[in-house]
């Protein structure tokens, strides 16, 4: 969606009015049932930081996790790219590799 333009935040115009992509792509996609919740689904957003490089002159890979679940009246979507972070999200090193990648 972002490479067609669909989050862009400055106007096009289209058919003689001007539209703001992501403006319309949100009243779009909010309209849909399909997008709600329902009461039996739980709200929450997942990170997944995959890193790979050169320290100290040896290669290193590191692998972070955070997992944010609804613990505010934020939903957990809008809550972490805000800043903050639930107090019960769970952020994780899920793996620290020496030698990689084999050379």
């Amino acid at each position: 969606m972002v490479k067609s333009g669909f989050l862009r935040q400055e106007a096009v115009r289209v058919g003689g009015a001007d539209v703001v992509p992501i403006e319309f792509t949100a009243s779009l996609l909010s309209s849909q049932e399909q997008f709600h919740y329902s009461d039996d689904e739980e709200d929450m957003t997942f990170i997944r930081v995959d890193m790979g490089g050169i320290s100290a002159g040896k290669a290193k890979r590191v692998i972070y996790q955070l997992v944010d679940r609804l613990e505010t009246v934020f939903p957990a979507d809008e809550d972490t790219p805000a800043g903050g972070v639930d107090p019960g999200a769970v952020i994780s090193v899920v793996s620290v590799e020496q030698g990689w990648p084999s050379a």
